[in-house]
């Protein structure tokens, strides 16, 4: 059993009872949120396609409630305990998530995080800052001017995941540390989780630092990217840019006619039949080992594309 913080994913992976090696099949118990459930699916280990399961929904229905069950018993003996839920307090504990944040997009506030993981002064006091790119991350270095502690971090962005991740250097190996601060972005609404979890297998540790001064730092982010959607209307840097260009992204509205598998199964379809959605004729597509191997005319402009197309369900 295998477990994944950052997907919220608990992975069955089945033994051969001969072998006793792993078999390519496993299930998975999922938390999806807005609203927050738990979704059960059977998939392949080595590419994470979905395959039928016949497990009865009755019997999952019967372990969800006495799951659900054994949760409200311990919330209700051991109110704000950190193994279930967030500690009450002043403290991050094993996760805050901030209020809904209104004032921007999702776009704009993940550019922010950005600029504040290179200009950490303007947030947070924070004297001495040192920053250099490095292969893959940032490595940054500050002084903390309550406690006049130096700290050397690398960050690492992960868009995929909407994650900021700062890994702690030790001070005297000059390696990266185990332990890693997270800032993410979550949706549905807009807001910010807060969150210190281990790298090596992404469990989460009980995290000291002090909402209020988390809070005072979301402040000054939003204010930020408040004052350069003001000052910059539509900059991509901040941002999608308004008009008629995707820009560093663009968000559909709502789709609230068919359900998320259904959506993923069309956006399959359409991978192979991509001339019943665009203007595009003379299509050839193959099956490849991982990906689909593509090819269309584009009829605006007669350009030729070929493209490797990759499914990760997972994500």
């Amino acid at each position: 059993i295998y477990t994944n913080e950052r997907t919220w994913e608990m992975v069955y992976r089945i033994v051969d009872a001969i072998t006793k090696q792993e078999t390519d099949d496993e299930r998975v118990m999922a938390v999806l949120d807005s609203p927050l459930r738990i979704e059960f699916f059977h998939r392949h280990k080595s590419d994470g396609r979905r395959e039928y399961w016949l497990a009865p929904v009755d019997t999952v229905q019967k372990m969800i409630q006495k799951l659900t069950d054994y949760v409200s018993s311990k919330n209700q003996c051991q109110s704000g305990d950190v193994g279930i839920g967030v500690k009450n307090g002043a403290s991050v504990g094993k996760g805050w998530t901030s209020p809904a944040v209104t004032t921007c997009s999702s776009h704009g506030l993940w550019a922010a995080m950005g600029y504040k993981a290179r200009n950490p002064q303007q947030f947070m006091d924070v004297p001495n800052v040192t920053v250099a790119d490095r292969p893959g991350f940032i490595a940054r270095g500050m002084t903390i001017n309550p406690t006049g502690e130096r700290v050397e971090e690398n960050i690492y962005t992960n868009e995929r995941t909407w994650e900021m991740v700062y890994r702690i250097v030790d001070a005297i190996t000059k390696q990266e540390t185990d332990d890693e601060r997270v800032m993410a972005v979550l949706d549905s609404p807009l807001r910010i989780e807060f969150f210190h979890r281990h790298k090596s297998d992404g469990r989460r540790e009980y995290w000291l630092a002090p909402v209020d001064t988390v809070q005072k730092m979301i402040q000054k982010l939003t204010d930020y990217v408040s004052s350069k959607n003001q000052c910059q209307s539509g900059d991509v840097g901040i941002g999608v840019k308004n008009g008629a260009s995707v820009g560093k992204g663009w968000t559909s509205p709502a789709v609230t006619t068919c359900s998320s598998h259904g959506l993923w199964a069309a956006m399959g379809y359409k991978a192979r039949n991509p001339q019943q959605f665009m203007d595009v004729p003379n299509v050839t597509v193959a099956d490849r080992p991982g990906f689909i191997a593509r090819g269309m005319t584009i009829n605006p402009t007669g350009e030729r594309v070929e493209e490797n197309i990759y499914t990760n369900e997972r994500t």
